[in-house]
């Protein structure tokens, strides 16, 4: 107390104070290293603990520069400048013992197509009968894009597993494209057909049990801890928010009850090929979409082999690990969804890659050069007199694109600014506007191109939107307009209160696009 000239009259509030702050520091410590305890204090606790520790630490630098008069704050930030300077965002690798991870072996699209025509619309027998093939494509938006993602594609798989003639959902899906919230629902639904030989439990309810779990918690923890002080110090290196994120995917996968399929979140990606061993279609194409944050250019963490000239020169993440390297499903489908400050950029290399949705925040424009892919395809084999052309023209084209935004936007009530905004900030009023009219420009761009297939070439086309939201149809139909002149937002983090999963819950069961397909598989 004499040292930082504290009056002894207060020793008892003194003694007190740093009881109090000893166990609160004790719980703080406790939420950064351990997954279960950060989601027992939940996410505002947390946040209103961390920032009191943060408070004592800045208050206990103060002390000592009023002690020496020195602004040890200043020397702190001239330090952070210089050791900060290391990177402790590195996307999390792991060692491969085995021959290596054989990305450069993923099967090409035209190799994929042909095993997959080859298998479900064969030439041989009813050469005339229609097979119904599924692009689905998800919207970012955190946690609920995820969960409203991954239940939407399990409803529609379970359903399938009661039509005798119809088959798996999952064998009529060619791919699914996801961003952000969605590229982890789509990653979702993809991961757990691993247990596609198994048959009596419920995919909705395995990918519902898994996501409605608490994965802002941790990694708010470190966020306001180990990585606020790797600034002057990397003694913290291993405790990167970003890897916390993806940890708690790992090993929420274990905390799943008995009735749910088995989630490989924690499996390397490796081992999600497209082909089995025998090279036969084992899984659908997944496209991951990322952004590398130096040039903007989209990158995609597939399970197909990019080429660079159909898909307009992406980024093929996987191709950039050496041959010895591997990532988890969990760090795919979170290097889609490094959104702002939450998850840092991760580093592979010297790329970074961020938040998918800086440049296509549904992965419209990847499915549409899938689709121009496939009708390349066709054309080059029907030149060298081969059986694509009739394969294809059997199949009925459905673009599923789910979206857990407001559909009914009106864009027609563009108002004026005032001349202060104009001047100073019209560069990024327009980046904004930018940002978000890019993804509709893409949407809209792959909803022509099935027009074009329908009415143009004369293929079975069509494309649904499948929202969380409801439509201007709906609202006015909905007992909450009696209480909400517009229907109620839904949160989007890494968390959901009970409120917001019974919401979108009580939404899938009266989603009317869903209800029409569920309809339709069953009738098959």
């Amino acid at each position: 107390m004499d040292y930082f000239c504290i009056p002894r009259e207060e020793s008892g509030y003194f003694k007190w104070f740093n009881i109090i702050s000893i166990a609160g520091l004790v719980i703080y410590v406790l939420a950064i290293v351990n997954l279960g305890f950060a989601r027992g204090i939940r996410p505002f606790s947390l946040v209103i603990l961390a920032f009191a520790v943060l408070l004592a630490a800045a208050s206990l630098i103060t002390a000592f520069s009023v002690r020496y008069r020195v602004n040890f704050h200043l020397l702190l930030l001239l330090a952070a400048f210089i050791i900060g300077m290391k990177e402790t965002h590195y996307v999390r690798t792991r060692a491969l013992l085995s021959s290596g991870n054989a990305y450069n072996k993923r099967p090409r699209l035209d190799d994929y197509l042909k095993e997959w025509l080859d298998e479900r619309v064969p030439l041989k027998g009813d050469s005339t009968k229609q097979y119904d093939v599924y692009f689905v494509l998800a919207d970012g938006g955190a946690s609920r894009s995820g969960y409203w993602t991954a239940s939407v594609l399990g409803k529609l798989e379970d359903c399938s597993l009661t039509s005798h003639t119809y088959g798996r959902f999952s064998d009529h899906v060619f791919c699914l494209s996801g961003t952000s919230g969605g590229g982890v629902g789509v990653a979702t639904f993809f991961a757990l057909l691993r247990n596609k030989p198994v048959s009596k439990k419920s995919y909705y309810q395995s990918a519902a049990d898994f996501l409605e779990q608490d994965y802002i918690t941790y990694t708010l923890a470190r966020m306001l801890g180990p990585d606020y002080f790797n600034y002057n110090s990397h003694l913290f290196k291993d405790k990167d928010r970003a890897a916390a994120l993806e940890e708690s995917f790992e090993r929420s996968a274990t905390n799943l009850t008995k009735t749910d399929y088995p989630m490989p979140f924690n499996d390397n990606f490796s081992t999600f090929k497209a082909f089995d061993e025998h090279g036969k279609i084992a899984l659908p194409i997944l496209f991951v979409n990322t952004t590398r944050m130096q040039d903007g250019n989209p990158g995609e963490v597939t399970n197909l082999q990019l080429d660079t000239s159909l898909f307009n020169h992406r980024v093929d993440v996987l191709g950039l690990l050496d041959t010895n390297q591997d990532i988890s499903m969990a760090s795919a489908a979170i290097l889609g969804a490094r959104f702002p400050y939450i998850s840092p950029a991760g580093r592979i290399k010297n790329d970074y890659f961020v938040d998918g949705g800086y440049f296509d925040n549904s992965g419209a424009g990847v499915v549409q050069e899938l689709l121009r892919g496939i009708m390349n395809s066709v054309y080059e084999d029907s030149l060298n007199g081969g059986t694509l052309c009739r394969q294809v023209r059997r199949l009925r084209f459905h673009v599923l694109h789910i979206v857990n935004s407001p559909v009914d936007l009106d864009s027609s009530n563009i108002t004026a600014v005032r001349p202060i905004n104009n001047d100073l900030f019209s560069p990024l009023l327009t980046i904004l506007g930018a940002y978000d009219m890019q993804t509709t420009v893409n949407d809209r761009r792959l909803y022509n191109y099935v027009d074009d297939l329908r009415n143009i070439h004369d293929y079975n086309a069509d494309h649904s939107i499948i929202s969380l939201y409801e439509d201007s149809t709906e609202w006015p139909k909905d007992t909450l307009r009696v209480r909400f002149e517009k229907e109620p937002p839904y949160s989007m983090n890494w968390f959901m209160s009970d409120t917001t999963r019974r919401r979108i819950v009580e939404r899938l069961g009266k989603q009317p696009v869903v209800n029409d397909l569920v309809k339709y598989i069953t009738s098959h």
